[in-house]
């Protein structure tokens, strides 16, 4: 029995040895595949994965920018808002002091109007009549004034522009044409105005010559001599020459004492 069981090992032995090399590692070589197999899908879960990563932090600085810009958006709105509210306060404090305002400004415009009128009725009686001429200019802003539809803004920039003429008119040489009375007749003829230092008449053929005394507001004669200075003070005035020297007839100022 012994020597049967020995034969049996020994033969399984050599029956072993006797089986093909494949047939021997081929458990090992499928293991082998398999845990390559596992490792290459584990390496792509780790690509997937990391590039999941670099979306979502390329996600979260975007946002983080986003929300940066946003933070800075909201606090210039709210400096905007603040300063608005302040200027808000300061119009409402202004509307509670119109009134007041008001009464202050009224008399003040009439007290520049009455000095406005004034001022035109003494002074030299150039370019007084007319559609444009200056007493129609100063009826003008007595109507704006007196006009309750007209705000106060229109009054006021009305009157401050009857000022601004009015002062231009001290600063140019100006010609027209009118009449003025010579013994109880009207005579026709050019005016010459140089600023309110002079304010000549002559007429056509040069036979009236006067100028005007703004302290006796009459006209007054003046010498044939000036006629040539005169005439070229008129074509000066009239942009028919190049500005040049001229004399003129001006009566000395008394001094004050």
């Amino acid at each position: 029995m012994k020597r049967v069981a020995i034969l049996g090992s020994v033969a399984a032995v050599i029956a072993a040895i006797s089986m093909p090399a494949n047939a021997q590692f081929r458990p090992s070589l499928q293991e082998s595949r398999a845990t390559a197999d596992e490792a290459k899908a584990s390496q792509t879960r780790i690509n997937q994965i990391d590039d999941e990563t670099a979306s979502l932090l390329n996600e979260f600085r975007a946002d983080t920018r986003q929300l940066d810009a946003s933070l800075r958006y909201n606090r210039t709105v709210v400096s905007t808002i603040e300063k608005q509210a302040r200027q808000i306060a300061r119009i409402q404090e202004d509307i509670s002091n119109v009134s007041g305002l008001q009464q202050a400004v009224d008399p003040l415009m009439e007290d520049m109007v009455a000095a406005f009128e004034k001022f035109v009725d003494a002074d030299m009686p150039f370019n007084l009549d007319g559609p444009t001429g200056r007493l129609r200019r100063v009826q003008r802003v007595r109507e704006t004034l007196e006009d309750p539809n007209k705000p106060a803004a229109e009054k006021y920039r009305t009157i401050i522009e009857g000022y601004q003429l009015e002062n231009e008119f001290g600063r140019t040489v100006n010609h027209y044409t009118g009449t003025i009375d010579v013994d109880g007749v009207d005579v026709a003829g050019d005016f010459l105005q140089v600023g309110r230092v002079a304010l000549i008449f002559k007429n056509t053929d040069e036979t009236v010559l006067k100028s005007w005394n703004n302290e006796t507001r009459e006209w007054e004669d003046i010498a044939s001599s000036f006629a040539g200075d005169i005439t070229i003070a008129m074509r000066i005035a009239k942009k028919q020459a190049a500005v040049n020297l001229f004399a003129l007839p001006l009566k000395r100022q008394a001094a004050s004492q």
